[in-house]
């Protein structure tokens, strides 16, 4: 048996819709600072927030209390959130009803990891008040996971307007069903011009966060070696992710190094020594792409090279007959690397998809 790596759960999505009562429970408070007073016109509401609490990476909820009508009845109140300090009506806006007492509103659809300024509102004939402003952030997002027809598990993550998989692809069936051909023999990898897929060393003891390793007649097969509803990654596709990363636009097309004065390499590699040799240099994963140094399949006799020094990934990007795109990191390279190579190569794989 292959060693897998211990999965996380599935992230399920929040419903969120607005409550006109404080929760009785929350899972985690959040950190919140005093920024800027209130200027609110005379005779107006008092309105204050009494607790932010942060719900998911998307999303939080405001429980705020009109204490005081002022000198007209409350007509309206709300919450209204910005990235920018000291957020109005013109803001992202939630309304909860009328009158004094406390409200609920919970916002959705929001950025991970971003700070927002929060106030609340009321309103009578005289003006609107806020509340004083504060802040919060949203979390880091969790990993959704997504299993492949064979039940293998992947843990993904969205990058700008994509999603990936941030392991290896370790199928050894089609999206259709039909068997990825399993071929062990060099000489037979190295003169196929059929869909192949290998382990490294046909060792079946290599660990699974490495993958397998495909050729290119698998990598670009129509019946798809990813799960339904993803696809190989592209070239297009891996040049608007290191874009998303920091590659400048001006370097993307370049074939061979890139990226090294912004060490694209180092933030995609999983740190540390045990998929990777030292010195696995500069090696961060701060994006969490997770890159291993799963090592490749020759093209021209079919040996296995490299393992822990090179993580060599097919695009399904064809450029003339015998050659299609793939990317290349290195144990001792910030930089990330972009060439053509002969389709009977054998590299790892990452799938992805577009989202909204």
């Amino acid at each position: 048996m292959r060693n897998a790596p211990k999965k996380s759960p599935m992230r399920t999505q929040a419903t969120v819709i607005p409550i006109l009562f404080a929760a009785p429970l929350f899972l985690m408070y959040a950190c919140v600072d005093l920024v800027t007073g209130p200027d609110n016109p005379e005779g107006s509401p008092d309105v204050r927030i009494v607790e932010l609490v942060e719900v998911s990476d998307t999303s939080f909820e405001v429980t705020a209390e009109v204490r005081d009508a002022g000198e007209a009845e409350v007509t309206a109140r709300g919450v209204c959130i910005d990235t920018e300090p000291s957020p109005g009506l013109d803001a992202i806006c939630l309304e909860a009803g009328a009158g004094l007492g406390s409200f609920t509103v919970v916002f959705e659809n929001l950025a991970p990891e971003t700070e927002y300024f929060v106030k609340a509102y009321a309103t009578n004939e005289l003006g609107t008040a806020f509340s004083e402003a504060e802040t919060v952030e949203t979390l880091e997002p969790l990993p959704v996971i997504v299993t492949d027809i064979d039940g293998n598990e992947y843990e993904t993550r969205v990058y700008g307007n994509q999603r990936w998989f941030t392991q290896n692809l370790d199928a050894s069936t089609f999206a259709n069903g039909d068997t990825i051909p399993l071929v062990e023999p060099g000489f037979q990898w190295a003169n196929t011009r059929e869909a192949a897929r290998s382990i490294y060393q046909n060792n079946p003891e290599t660990p699974v966060l490495f993958g397998q390793l495909y050729n290119w007649y698998a990598a670009s097969d129509s019946r798809n070696i990813c799960p339904d509803e993803w696809r190989v990654a592209s070239d297009e596709d891996w040049k608007e992710l290191e874009m998303f990363f920091g590659l400048p636009e001006n370097q993307v097309d370049i074939e061979g190094a890139r990226g090294a004065n912004i060490n694209l390499g180092g933030i995609m590699r999983l740190e540390g020594d045990e998929f990777w040799v030292q010195p696995n240099q500069g090696a961060t994963n701060e994006t969490g792409f997770s890159a291993v140094g799963g090592g490749f399949r020759d093209f021209f006799d079919g040996g296995f090279r490299q393992l822990g020094f090179v993580g060599a990934y097919w695009t399904s990007t064809e450029e003339l007959a015998e050659f299609s795109w793939r990317r290349s990191l290195f144990n001792n390279d910030p930089a990330v690397e972009r060439r053509i190579e002969r389709k009977t190569a054998g590299f790892a794989v990452r799938c992805v998809q577009d989202v909204e």
